[in-house]
C-alpha cells in the first residue's frame, strides 16, 4: 500500500510548486547567450534558434515563403507551424519565442498530474532531468529538439494511462504522439520503432493471442506511419530533400563504428563531471527496472512504463556510433535516462518501505544539489551578444533590407528584414549576389559557417562590401558586411 495513499492533493501541491520553481528558473534566460559549455562541437544552440524560424519569420513579415530559401521548414514541419499563430498574434522576438518554449515544456509536464503514480515520477523527473544542464538549457532555446522529445514523454504518460483497457487504443495513441514528435523535427523518426519495441517485448514476456494480435497491428501501423510519411513528406519535395542530404552534419555508418569511437562519446557526454551523477543512477535504476520487468510482480502500470523507457532508450543507443555528436542530438537520449530513471524512483519514493524511499530521497537530494550547482555556475556566467547584435541590427536595418548568412537569422529578431542562411552545399546553381540582392552579409571571418559559400562561388566579400563591425559569440569571431550600392 502506497505510503501517501490519502495525500494526492498534498503531492498535487508539491509537484505544482516544483514546475512553478522550474518555469522561474527559466526567466533569467530567457535573453541570454546559450551557455559556452554548448558549443561542444556545434554552433548550433546560437544559429538554430534562427534558422529553425527564419522562413516562418519571413512568411509572417513579408507573405513570402519558399520551401528552398532553407532546409528547415522541412525538417522541422509541425515546429513552424506550431510557432505561426503565436507571431501572428503576439509579434515576432527572441524573448516571445523562448517563452513559447518554455510554457511549451511546461504545459505538458502537467500530464503527470493524470495519476498518483505518475505524480511521483513527475517530481523526481522534473528535479532531476528537467533541471539537468543540457535539458534545462534546451528548454528554454526555441529549437524543435525539447518539443520532439517532451512529446515522447507525454506519449509514455498517454499510453500507460490507457493500458488497462487493453485495446488497440493506446497503440493508436502512442503512434499519433510519436508521429506528432516526428513531424515537430523529421530527425526523429526513429522513435516509430519505439511501439513495435513495446509489443516485442510484451509478447516474449506473455505469449498470449492478445499480445501477438498487437504486435502484429504495432507493424502494421508503423508501416502505414511511415509510407504516409514518404509519401505527404517527401515524395512532393524530392528536389528539396536532396538538397538537405547534401548538407546533413550528423553521420551514421557501420563501417565507422568502432570502440574507441563510442567510448570517446560516453567519456565526453556521459561520464564527465557534468553528466557523471546522472548517469550512475541511471545505471542504478536501469538494472532494478529490467529485474522488476521480468519478475513481472509489480503494478501494471508501472510495469507498462518501464517496458516504454527502456524500450526509448535502445532506439537512442544508436547515436553512440555518431561521429558527430553536439549536444542537441543528446537531448532526447537524455531524457530517455531520465524518465526511466524517475519512474523507478517515483515508484520507490511512492512506497511504504523505509529502504525503497531512502534510495529514491538520497537520489533526489543528490541530484537536486548538483543540478543547483551547475544552474548556479550558469547563472552568473551568462553573456548576451546575441541580444546586443539583434539591438545593432535593429537600429542598422529597414523593413526591406535583406540579410544573408547562417548567423543573419539569429541577429535579426528584432527586425523585420528578410533574412536567409546561406550555405555553400545548398545553394545549387543559385548565384548569391543576384539571387538573393543582399544588402548586408553575416559570416564568419574565415566562412566556416557557410562551407566557404562566398569562396566557393568567387566573391571576394572585402571588395563587394564594407566591413562594419566583428562579433564575437562563444567561439566564433562574426563579420558584418554592408553590401556595396552599386553591387545590391
Amino acid at each position: 500500500m502506497s505510503y501517501f495513499k490519502n495525500k494526492k492533493g498534498l503531492l498535487g501541491s508539491l509537484y505544482a510548486i516544483i514546475l512553478i520553481g522550474y518555469i522561474i528558473s527559466q526567466l533569467p534566460f530567457l535573453n541570454a547567450d546559450a551557455d559556452l559549455i554548448m558549443a561542444t562541437g556545434s554552433r548550433g544552440s546560437w544559429t538554430d534558434e534562427g534558422l529553425n524560424t527564419c522562413q516562418i519569420r519571413n512568411f509572417v513579415n513579408h507573405g513570402h515563403f519558399n520551401l528552398l530559401d532553407s532546409d528547415n521548414f522541412l525538417k522541422t514541419p509541425f515546429f513552424s507551424l506550431f510557432l505561426f499563430p503565436f507571431f501572428k498574434l503576439f509579434g515576432i522576438s527572441m524573448l516571445r519565442a523562448r517563452l513559447i518554449t518554455v510554457l511549451f515544456c511546461a504545459i505538458l509536464l502537467l500530464m503527470f498530474f493524470i495519476r498518483k503514480i505518475t505524480l511521483f515520477i513527475g517530481v523526481v523527473f522534473v528535479v532531476t532531468t528537467m533541471m539537468l544542464f543540457p535539458i534545462h538549457q534546451y528548454s528554454h532555446l526555441c529549437l524543435a529538439e525539447m518539443y520532439s522529445s517532451i512529446l515522447i514523454v507525454v506519449s509514455a504518460l498517454v499510453y500507460s494511462f490507457y493500458f488497462r483497457e487493453n485495446r488497440y487504443l493506446p497503440l493508436v495513441l502512442l503512434f499519433a504522439l510519436l508521429s506528432l514528435s516526428v513531424l515537430f523535427k523529421i530527425q526523429f523518426i526513429y522513435v516509430l520503432a519505439i511501439p513495435l519495441l513495446i509489443k516485442m517485448a510484451d509478447y516474449i514476456l506473455d505469449r498470449s493471442i492478445a499480445n501477438r494480435n498487437q504486435l502484429i497491428a504495432a507493424c502494421i501501423i508503423l508501416i502505414c506511419v511511415v509510407f504516409g510519411i514518404v509519401f505527404i513528406l517527401y515524395m512532393p519535395f524530392k528536389e528539396a530533400w536532396l538538397q538537405i542530404a547534401k548538407q546533413q552534419s550528423g553521420t551514421f555508418s557501420l563501417e565507422t563504428i568502432t570502440v574507441d569511437l563510442i567510448w570517446e562519446n560516453l567519456k565526453l557526454n556521459f561520464l564527465s563531471k557534468r553528466y557523471l551523477m546522472f548517469t550512475v543512477f541511471f545505471v542504478f535504476s536501469f538494472f532494478i527496472a529490467i529485474k522488476h520487468i521480468v519478475s513481472k510482480q509489480h503494478p501494471k502500470e508501472y510495469l507498462t512504463l518501464l517496458v516504454v523507457s527502456v524500450s526509448w532508450i535502445i532506439v537512442e543507443l544508436h547515436k553512440l556510433g555518431f561521429t558527430y555528436l553536439p549536444i542537441r542530438y543528446l537531448i532526447s537520449f537524455y531524457l530517455s535516462m531520465g524518465f526511466l530513471m524517475s519512474v523507478v524512483m517515483g515508484y520507490y519514493l511512492s512506497q511504504a518501505k523505509f529502504i525503497h524511499r531512502s534510495i529514491a530521497i538520497s537520489c533526489l537530494l543528490a541530484m537536486f544539489l548538483m543540478n543547483s550547482y551547475f544552474y548556479k555556475q550558469a547563472f552568473f556566467s551568462r553573456s548576451y551578444t546575441v541580444q546586443k547584435m539583434n539591438s545593432y541590427f535593429q537600429k542598422l536595418t529597414s523593413e526591406k533590407d535583406v540579410v544573408i548568412g547562417p548567423w543573419a537569422p539569429s541577429f535579426t529578431w528584432e527586425t523585420k528584414c528578410f533574412s536567409y542562411p546561406i550555405w555553400a552545399n545548398f545553394l545549387g546553381d543559385r548565384d548569391i549576389i543576384k539571387y538573393y540582392r543582399p544588402d548586408f552579409i553575416v559570416s564568419e571571418y574565415n566562412q566556416k559557417d557557410s562551407g566557404f559559400a562566398y569562396k566557393k562561388n568567387d566573391i571576394n566579400l572585402d571588395d563587394l562590401c564594407d566591413s562594419l563591425t566583428q562579433a564575437k559569440v562563444a567561439f566564433w569571431k562574426v563579420n558584418v558586411y554592408l553590401v556595396k550600392k552599386q553591387i545590391r
